[in-house]
């Protein structure tokens, strides 16, 4: 980079939020300092829910007591102690490509951008690990890289493990909701944002996650998701159809019960019935995600893949179930 480019880049204050999870976050922030950009002209802001503070050099670094507050409550703290009119996010357990900051702020040149996402991909993963990052998560993952083209466009969906704000959004539109006490902040805040200005994704702002890379972890991730979606729908009563339809849309209980009734009306045997549909779900699930082939031509993927939406899909109707009945008990 030229001093002259220099110039024009703007200050960012980078934000992570974590908890507890020191050797992952090292390595983030290790890829952080080696960036292509500016040391002058960004900051790293830590907020670490700890019992055990400990001072990090060359970071601002804040700490705050477990209180289970979630990571609303976490990243707004972070906003409220950066510095700059650029914030970007990223989780601990992300490494950072060199170009991702320049990447992400590029955008930022047209003055009615007010936030950018970036491509997430994954390194050294398993198999379930690739089928997580081709279905979509986290961040669109392999999804929105592949349907971008590699060229920027227009999004509702910006991801904390990759993207950027202007600071002065949080300031007119609010900052994370802090009762989305499980996942989603980072969905809600992006629609009510994007209702409003515009909102771009960047495929070349790359940053690696961790995948999670077991069925265990898969599920109990999809259950906190699906948690989450009763909250948001709660909170954001503008979108609530939206949402409402999206639920139903992605309900693999209710579709079962649609295809029960079904059966039932034309006296279909329920065993072959729900045979021939796992078939069929299992072939739509490979042609609809066909394009992983260009990035992992693996032919066991098309094995194991519906396999591991299956298990998204029944841990988000688990996790649905979870928030209705907690509302009810509540009410």
């Amino acid at each position: 980079m030229n001093q002259s480019d220099s110039y024009f880049l703007p200050h960012v204050s980078i934000l992570i939020s974590t908890k507890d999870r020191r050797f992952d976050l090292e390595k983030a922030l290790n890829s952080i300092k080696k960036i292509n950009y500016p040391w002058e002209k960004f900051e790293i802001v830590v907020v670490e829910e700890t019992d055990s503070p400990k001072p990090i050099e060359g970071v601002k670094y804040i700490s705050i007591p477990k209180e289970g507050r979630g990571f609303g409550y976490t990243r707004n703290v972070a906003i409220k102690n950066a510095s700059y009119k650029i914030v970007a996010f990223t989780d601990d357990d992300c490494i950072v490509d060199r170009d991702w900051l320049l990447e992400l702020v590029q955008l930022f040149r047209d003055e009615e951008v007010a936030g950018v996402a970036g491509g997430v991909r994954l390194r050294d993963a398993g198999i379930i690990g690739k089928c997580e990052i081709i279905l979509g998560f986290p961040g669109g993952g392999l999804k929105y890289l592949y349907y971008s083209r590699g060229i920027p466009y227009g999004t509702s969906h910006l991801s904390t493990c990759n993207c950027a704000y202007r600071k002065k959004v949080f300031e007119e539109m609010g900052y994370f909701n802090e009762d989305t006490k499980y996942s989603g902040e980072d969905y809600e805040l992006a629609l009510r944002v994007s209702q409003k200005y515009k909102c771009m994704y960047n495929p070349r702002a790359i940053v690696y996650h961790k995948p999670r890379g077991n069925i265990s972890g898969i599920f109990k991730w999809f259950i906190r998701i699906g948690n989450t979606q009763l909250s948001i729908m709660n909170i954001d009563s503008s979108n609530y159809f939206k949402y409402l339809w999206w639920s139903f849309k992605t309900s693999l209980f209710l579709r079962a019960v649609l295809f029960y009734i079904f059966f039932s009306l034309f006296h279909i045997k329920t065993l072959i019935g729900f045979s021939v549909l796992l078939i069929l779900y299992w072939i739509f699930t490979v042609l609809r995600y066909s394009f992983y082939y260009l990035y992992y031509p693996e032919l066991r993927i098309a094995l194991v893949l519906p396999a591991v939406k299956l298990v998204m899909d029944t841990g988000m109707d688990v996790g649905k179930i979870e928030g209705v009945l907690r509302y009810w008990r509540r009410r």
